[in-house]
């Protein structure tokens, strides 16, 4: 992957010190060049699952791919997976969860990203959440996502430091 696959990581390393974090989000196919880029310049990673068969069924791949960067990258730490655009009344959404969490327990996140129509709406106007429907479940959501988030990081750093 050369310079180009490291030129992301040089550049999070230059903005880092300005941020208190600094968030990339990169397309769903592990094996293409902007998600490894992704990959080289973060040091956690999230793996949005959507609770269908598919989505579980890519897991195998996806962990593959993580054990591969994180050997290219020692700093890269798993921080689970996030169910996400979960129908709330999809039975179907529902047992693969279950399924989801029997299998890989709590490397699943609690907070499930359910498929609500304040996301899609913000995204399309190109605001955040909080800043197109404050106080709104998607909102709400959204900050427990990111509540719970920060503390698998700072867990993981706990344990390096034990270690």
């Amino acid at each position: 992957m050369g310079d180009v696959g490291h030129a992301l990581a040089e550049f999070v390393r230059e903005v880092a010190p300005d941020f208190d974090y600094v968030v990339l989000d990169s397309p769903p196919d592990v094996s293409n060049l902007p998600t490894w880029s992704c990959l080289m310049a973060a040091e956690h990673v999230l793996v949005p699952i959507v609770p269908e068969t598919f989505s579980a069924q890519a897991i195998a791949g996806v962990d593959r791919t993580l054990a591969t960067a994180q050997a290219a990258n020692r700093k890269l730490r798993f921080l689970g997976y996030v169910v996400n655009l979960r129908k709330t009344i999809s039975t179907y959404h529902e047992a693969n969860e279950e399924r989801l969490r029997a299998i890989h327990g709590d490397r699943v996140l609690n907070t499930v990203l359910t498929n609500l129509t304040a996301f899609a709406e913000a995204q399309g106007l190109r605001k955040s959440v909080a800043e197109y429907a404050p106080n709104s479940a998607a909102d709400k959501l959204t900050r427990e996502f990111c509540d719970e988030v920060l503390v698998r990081i700072e867990r993981q750093a706990q344990a390096r430091k034990a270690a």
